[in-house]
């Protein structure tokens, strides 16, 4: 049988152990780090034009429309500033983002097509070489998906079995 201290050595061990397994991304210089962030956020301002002419097609009505464009604006505003640092600035273009999918998701009645948008974000995000916003993501994404499919099933999901079980298909969204 372990011991206590011993128990501890052999926990902290795997940890390091799991750490040093994890992929390490290479910190991008500051000018990389700038255009990568720059052609982020420029496809998250494109998010809130298309979209908002999305929700006007799909008959949300101009006021509805604008109105959730206008949320995904505050994330471009607060990712294009130039304090906060890199990271917090790469965790609200994540962010952003991942409200963009939402929204998406939302007009479109919940359809599975209107999902892979997360997919597209996550993978667009690993530009940043940066755990941060990838966390960031995945976070927003099971969130979302749980809390909402809770609240109002019909605007994140299109079949039965997620609207009965959203915090499971959250998760099933998550991996």
């Amino acid at each position: 049988a372990l011991t206590g201290s011993m128990w501890r050595m052999s926990a902290r061990s795997a940890a390091r152990r799991l750490v040093s397994a994890l992929p390490e991304g290479r910190g991008l210089d500051a000018v990389m780090w700038r255009r990568r962030h720059c052609v982020i956020v420029s496809i998250l301002w494109c998010n809130v034009a298309g979209l908002a002419l999305f929700g006007i097609a799909r008959g949300y009505g101009v006021e509805h429309s604008v109105l959730e464009a206008a949320t995904l604006a505050g994330f471009g505003v607060v990712a294009t500033q130039p304090r906060g640092g890199r990271r917090l600035r790469s965790a609200v273009a994540a962010a952003g983002l991942m409200a963009a999918s939402a929204v998406l998701v939302h007009l479109w009645s919940g359809a599975i097509e209107a999902h892979f948008s997360f997919f597209v974000m996550v993978a667009l995000l690993s530009v940043y070489q940066d755990w941060v916003p990838f966390l960031v993501a995945l976070a927003f994404v099971v969130l979302h998906h749980g809390t909402v499919g809770v609240l109002h099933p019909s605007a994140v999901y299109d079949h039965s079995d997620a609207a009965e079980h959203p915090w499971i298909w959250a998760l099933i969204h998550g991996v």
